[in-house]
Parts: C-alpha cells; structure tokens; sequence
C-alpha cells in the first residue's frame, strides 16, 4: 500500500483529525474504490459518473445529513 496526498480546505481537514481510526480506514477503503473508478474514466464522463454515484449511496440513505453525522461522531 502506498501513500498519496489529497488537499482538502480547512474544516474538512480538522474535521478527520477527530474521526476515529477504523472510521478513517473505512473512508480510505472508500475513496480509494473511488479513486480507481474515476482513474478509469474518460474526464468527459466523470460529472455524470459521480452523479450516478450520489444517486445510488442516496437510495441507500446515504445523503449530506448521514455524512455530516460521521465526521461529527
């Protein structure tokens, strides 16, 4: 496994320093599935890809509310 850095602002930044670990290693799992699905991509086909993506985790119950709460907890 290998390291990347990703910039992100300020409040997104403090607010995984408070995430706990198995929570990070969750979301790590998870933005890498993403990276890979967006590295396969053309970059005229990514907006209708994350699109489709929100739409799914959305019909799942995931939303803005759910993630919020995450990084909160």
């Amino acid at each position: 496994m290998d390291k990347i850095i990703i910039e992100v602002d300020e409040e997104l930044a403090q607010k995984w320093r408070q995430v706990q670990l198995p929570m990070k290693q969750q979301i790590s799992r998870d933005i890498e599935r993403i990276l890979h699905a967006i590295m396969e991509k053309n970059t005229d086909d990514l907006w209708p890809f994350l699109e489709r993506i929100r739409i799914e985790a959305e019909k799942k119950g995931f939303n803005d509310a759910v993630l919020e709460e995450i990084l909160y907890e």
